[in-house]
């Protein structure tokens, strides 16, 4: 079949297709106007580092808050942390992740434990960036549908790195 012949069947039969993604277009997929949960995420001033210098535990502060009358239920929720700190002459970002348990509008303190990279030089005391973070928030609307809700903390920031006794 040439292509002139395809066009020829199709072209007639547009206008019917344009009606039909219009009345079901908004039927399927999210046709909702939703704000989301409210997600807030407070990272630390300071980091514990171990005694053996591979993982540096940070406590950050997370809220989540259902919005009052939605009818959606909370789901889960998780986040990740990446901490930089230049070590030996060398730049080393890890990542630590989290997860969020509750959404009742309290604020949760959550350990997040930054393992060192394989194969990089260890963490040490001392100035260390978080150079990265977010929080997800997964909630079921009232139609049953898994919404998911975001945020992110994109300005780096400084932090100071001890070393922990215990």
């Amino acid at each position: 079949m040439t292509r002139f012949l395809k066009l020829k069947l199709i072209l007639p039969l547009l206008p019917l297709f344009i009606v039909a993604s219009a009345i079901v277009g908004p039927l399927v997929g999210n046709a909702y106007a939703q704000s989301g949960l409210t997600l807030n995420l407070t990272l630390p001033k300071t980091g514990k580092l171990d005694i053996a210098r591979t993982v540096v535990v940070i406590t950050v502060k997370a809220t989540c808050t259902v919005p009052a009358g939605s009818g959606w239920t909370f789901a889960g929720g998780f986040g990740d942390v990446l901490l930089s700190q230049v070590t030996q002459g060398k730049t080393m970002t890890s990542q630590g992740t989290f997860d969020l348990t509750t959404c009742d509008g309290t604020t949760q303190s959550i350990q997040v434990a930054v393992p060192s990279t394989t194969g990089s030089a260890p963490f040490h005391a001392g100035p260390a960036t978080i150079t990265f973070a977010d929080l997800f928030g997964d909630y079921f609307d009232t139609n049953g549908n898994l919404q998911q809700s975001s945020m992110f903390v994109r300005n780096p920031q400084s932090i100071l790195i001890t070393v922990s006794r215990k």
